[in-house]
């Protein structure tokens, strides 16, 4: 690697660093395929984000000729009383440090605008 950057070295020390930092420049002994399969392995296991997905209604506003679910909408949406089902697992299964990532799935969850609200507002609380 020696010699290769010493351009980028020489005219931006702080890009020649940022781009080592990040492993845009490596040296030639570096076994990138051994850290790549590191990271991932490392990735799966880390429990600092819990990851879910609510589905507030299966309801859905559109009529879209191509829809794969027509048998699926229901103008039903979620109870209050799954709502709180829902934030208690949430709630146990975190810790003060742990980051949550909702994604929101149903026909159209914004028809369930106030429930998908009070959701967000409760997960917020944690």
């Amino acid at each position: 690697m020696e010699g290769r950057f010493d351009e980028i070295r020489l005219v931006d020390p702080t890009i020649y660093n940022e781009l080592r930092k990040t492993f845009y420049i490596v040296s030639d002994d570096f076994d990138e395929l051994s850290f790549v399969k590191y990271q991932t392995w490392k990735s799966k296991f880390k429990n600092d984000v819990f990851a879910i997905t609510i589905a507030p209604t299966m309801d859905c506003n559109f009529k879209c000729f191509y829809c794969y679910q027509q048998d699926y909408k229901q103008p039903e949406y979620m109870s209050k009383e799954t709502a709180d089902k829902v934030i208690s697992f949430i709630k146990q299964l975190i810790n003060q440090n742990t980051k949550v990532s909702v994604a929101w799935y149903g026909g159209e969850p914004l028809n369930a605008i106030l429930r998908l609200y009070k959701l967000l507002s409760m997960v917020l609380e944690k």
